[in-house]
């Protein structure tokens, strides 16, 4: 994966160019950083954070060389995407398990498909061929993922996947 969508732009605050982005993105601390990139919209054009806040639900994000509202006005309702490599994490990101071949004791159980990132807990959604499974992202049952080689390894979900 090499681009992550952070959040979209709802709209503009103020007359100074700066943008309300809506975003359920977890790790904003280590992406939301001044000079790091951002690339909005299908094309995909470059932006440089120049300030970040966030405010009441919003996150609130300037970009360097704009101070004008006239500039952002049309970014309005654009995702806001970033590279995957410009966000520093000593461990994957939730969205990157989608797609992963999904194994327990050495059998290919399912394919993450999607992913339910709530609250309370996260929860992978495994497809096997029509049938539909949740697995809670938790260290309990989850032994290692390896992106390299596109797989998850579960652990401790017996039944989870056969029946009698």
């Amino acid at each position: 994966m090499d681009e992550i969508c952070i959040g979209e732009i709802v709209g503009t605050h103020g007359i100074k160019g700066e943008v309300r982005l809506i975003s359920e993105f977890r790790e904003k601390e280590y992406a939301f950083l001044k000079g790091k990139k951002v690339y909005i919209g299908t094309d995909r054009k470059e932006y440089t954070i120049r300030t970040y806040r966030h405010h009441k639900k919003y996150d609130m994000l300037t970009f360097e060389g704009i101070d004008d509202i006239n500039e952002v006005i049309d970014l309005r309702f654009l995702k806001v995407y970033m590279k995957r490599k410009d966000i520093e994490l000593s461990s994957p990101l939730e969205e990157e398990y989608v797609g992963l071949d999904v194994y327990f004791q050495d059998q290919k159980v399912g394919t993450v498909k999607d992913l339910l990132l709530r609250d309370m807990q996260d929860v992978l959604i495994i497809y096997q061929d029509q049938k539909k499974y949740m697995i809670p992202i938790v260290d309990e049952f989850i032994e290692k993922v390896d992106l390299q080689n596109h797989k998850m390894i579960l652990k401790n979900v017996e039944g989870f996947f056969y029946e009698d």
